[in-house]
Formats: C-alpha cells, structure tokens, sequence
C-alpha cells in the first residue's frame, strides 16, 4: 500500500500507481479495469491528502501534480506550491498562489494572512524610515487595505527628504 511507504519511496510509488491505472484505463474491454484505475488514483489522492494535512507539502504537491486534473489534484498541487512559498517566507507569492484557488480549503484565508504579513512588514519598514523599502512592499500590495495610499505617502516623505539633502536626481526619480 503506498500508505505504509516511507518518503523516500514516493516517486517510485507514484510512477508504479500512475503507470497500473494507465494500464487499466488502456484495456477498457475487460470487465473492471476502470474501477481499477480509479482505485490507484484515488490511492495516490488520498495518500497526497494525508502529507498535505502532516504539513510535507513538497511531496503531497509531487504526488497531486501526478494525478493532473483527476479531481480537484491540480488545484491542491497548487495549495502546496502556495504552502511551500508561504513556509519560506516568499509572502506575496504564497498570496496571489493562494488567491488563485479562493475555494479550496482555507486558501482564501491564507492568503488574507500572508498580505497581512507584507503589509505589517512594510509599515515596521516605514517606522524604522526605510521608505525605499516599504514603498516596494505597499506598491506590491496594490489594493490591499490602504497600501496605494501608504505608498504614495512614504514615497512624498522620501522626496522631501530627498530635496532637503540636495538629491534631486533621486527626487525626480521618485516623480516618475
């Protein structure tokens, strides 16, 4: 059973259960074989469900990419790859990944949380007056909460800055 397998197996369980339901679906004349096919493929969902829910998203995206569009695996191969980018701190991209799947488990909610993340992050930019850097982050963010307006504003403090210090080649900059 590819439930009893170790990690470390995966990609040989997943070709062996891709390949017998491919053979199944290839003799459509014997009496069961498409219930076999969608046995090995519900087989390799459900294990793929299962590491998703114990958070081992790399493999459970592995195994749903391997089922294509067989239920709702190309949209859960995503929430993996949204998961993945969320773990390592890629925020913005985890958001618009999740956004794009708004009705499959909590991604609507999670992708919420992940703008929420960039946009507190680059408020702590603009407090600590790295305005440069809050500005990227708020423009990202487009029309989330009030980002357009907060970018606009940190991107005024810095002309002025920028114009008290003499640097008007950086304060044309921002104009454009």
């Amino acid at each position: 059973s590819i439930h009893a397998l170790d990690t470390a197996n995966y990609p040989d369980a997943i070709r062996l259960l891709t390949d017998a339901s491919d053979v199944y679906a290839s003799l459509p004349s014997f009496r069961d074989t498409e219930s076999r096919a969608s046995d090995c493929l519900g087989a390799l969902y459900s294990r793929g469900r299962s590491l998703l829910d114990e958070g081992l998203y790399e493999n459970a995206r592995s195994l749903f990419a391997s089922l294509g569009s067989w239920q709702d695996s190309a949209d859960l191969a995503v929430y993996c790859e949204a998961s993945l980018l969320e773990v390592e701190g890629a925020n913005l991209t985890a958001a618009d990944r999740f956004s794009a799947i708004p009705s499959v488990l909590d991604a609507a909610s999670r992708a919420e949380k992940n703008r929420e993340q960039v946009y507190q992050h680059a408020l702590a930019l603009s407090a600590e007056e790295e305005h440069e850097a809050a500005i990227s982050l708020f423009s990202a963010l487009g029309s989330y909460r009030d980002a357009e307006a907060q970018a606009a504003e940190r991107a005024r403090l810095l002309f002025g800055q920028r114009l008290h210090a003499g640097d008007y080649e950086g304060a044309l900059f921002l104009m454009d």
